[in-house]
């Protein structure tokens, strides 16, 4: 038995007060600004390591990293030759395979090593070369994705082509190279 008031299944259910919207809308903001004048104060290198994993685990997170297409090459039949007929099969994102879940893995840990280690002041040795590891790792992990996803086509006419994306591979993984370039750099000015 249910003994709350308007229950009934067909009524529309209140929306939430807007106080309490807006209320964390307004701290969401503020907490928005606050990092991008954090991230505006740094230097140009943690700028570079900190946009490009970002960018390596958002994109693995949001955008396909392939596309798949299916190509029939021209076939007679009957006599006739006919042309080449093609076919999207669509596209496949990051997070469904074993080295893209990786790649974001990775890519996050290497921001919250990075933030816990800023925030807390203190000068760890193995930062440098945990920042530089988990940069290299998501670097890697694209890679490895990449060479994962060439396809076996056993038929003669019929062709698979299997194409990394720009936002999806292209974009992330140059923001992984890029952050593994400058806290490998990083790395080697600390030795």
């Amino acid at each position: 038995m249910n003994d709350q008031p308007n229950s009934d299944p067909s009524q529309p259910t209140p929306p939430p007060p807007a106080d309490g919207v807006k209320e964390a809308t307004d701290k969401a903001l503020a907490l928005a600004k606050d990092g991008v004048a954090t991230l505006k104060k740094l230097d140009l290198p943690a700028q570079i390591y900190l946009g490009g994993l970002a960018l390596a685990f958002l994109c693995a997170v949001f955008f396909d990293v392939i596309s798949i297409k299916l190509t029939m090459a021209g076939a007679p039949i009957d006599g006739a030759l006919f042309g080449g007929i093609s076919k999207s099969l669509g596209s496949y994102p990051a997070y469904k395979t074993n080295s893209g879940i990786l790649a974001a893995l990775a890519a996050l840990g290497g921001i919250g090593i990075w933030i816990w280690n800023h925030k807390s002041g203190k000068n760890n040795s193995w930062v440098p070369k945990a920042l530089a590891g988990c940069a290299g790792l998501s670097a890697l992990m694209y890679l490895v994705l990449m060479f994962n996803s060439r396809p076996s086509s056993s038929l003669e006419m019929v062709e698979v082509n299997v194409d990394m994306t720009l936002l999806g591979f292209w974009l992330p993984f140059a923001g992984a190279v890029a952050a593994t370039v400058v806290a490998v750099r990083r790395l080697k000015t600390a030795a």
